[in-house]
């Protein structure tokens, strides 16, 4: 999954229904595909950071496998390795507790109990349920997604700058993913509270895949008042805003979008979708 989109969706598509039983992938797979149940998951380089790794691996749930390549560049991710499995009551590797040994002790890390307890709590409910990739209820998975994603920009928007006013999430409202030549996004809706008059305020944002950083970083997270907002045109008739090739760029749209995201009537605030062929976009879980 690393060439044109037609070739890209052709793959995805192939590899759900079975077709095709191997997927080569990039990294930025793990934060955009959202396919259950898989068999084995094998990492041919790890990633820099825990939450990419399990990130990767909470897909194979209870049956399936999940193999790694470790060199000692991977050292710093041994002591959450570690961890993660003796939590997952697996037998560690000899030669793994001791790399893990070699680095500095670390302190309590909150966030990665988090991070192990949401991937231990979603095998137990995948246990429970005993479902299969056909009983996958993807308006349950969209709504989740949707949340990860609401979650994280409304964290880097309380984070960024000296904010006084914070904001706790109230709901997650919706959102589309979005893959074209210029990387993997997503745009959501979300309402949340001003902790400080308890308002509630209505936000978008935009949020890329960071290939580095191996983490959806925020490109735009903005509240907006209802005049404020025009929705996505995507499926909607575009010939007034074509040209002779068939597509233009038209900075005010979205055209990745359906109509029932809302977005900034300013549309330069957001990077993406802002050509009006809908070919030119691919991936939306709904």
């Amino acid at each position: 999954m690393h060439a044109t989109l037609k070739e890209r969706d052709s793959a995805l598509k192939s590899f759900k229904s079975g077709l095709s039983p191997i997927l080569v992938a990039s990294d930025a797979a793990s934060w955009c595909l959202d396919v259950q149940n898989i068999g084995h998951v094998i990492n041919y380089d790890l990633p820099k950071r825990i939450e990419g790794y399990i990130q990767r691996i909470r897909r194979t749930k209870k049956h399936g496998l999940a193999t790694s390549f470790f060199t000692e560049s991977d050292q710093p991710l041994a002591d959450h390795l570690a961890k993660l499995m003796n939590r997952m009551k697996q037998d560690v590797p000899d030669w793994l507790v001791e790399y893990a040994h070699k680095l500095q002790p670390r302190k309590s890390d909150p966030y990665f109990d988090y991070l192990v307890d949401k991937f231990i709590n979603a095998i137990a409910a995948d246990v429970k349920a005993n479902s299969s990739c056909d009983d996958i209820d993807y308006k349950t998975v969209h709504k989740r997604q949707t949340s990860e994603y609401a979650r994280s920009a409304l964290l880097h928007y309380n984070c960024e700058g000296e904010k006084k006013v914070k904001y706790e999430l109230v709901e997650a409202i919706t959102s589309y993913g979005i893959m074209d030549s210029d990387g993997l996004y997503v745009h959501v809706n979300f309402t949340a509270m001003n902790t400080e008059n308890s308002e509630v305020d209505f936000f978008f944002a935009e949020l890329r895949w960071d290939s580095d950083k191996e983490a959806s970083v925020p490109t735009c997270v903005v509240t907006l008042e209802e005049k404020q907002r025009v929705g996505g045109f995507d499926g909607t008739d575009c010939s007034n805003y074509k040209d002779e090739m068939d597509f233009r760029v038209d900075i005010q749209h979205c055209y990745a979008c359906g109509a029932d995201l809302m977005h900034p009537k300013d549309g330069k605030l957001y990077e993406i979708g802002h050509i009006s062929m809908s070919k030119s976009y691919g991936y939306d879980l709904r």
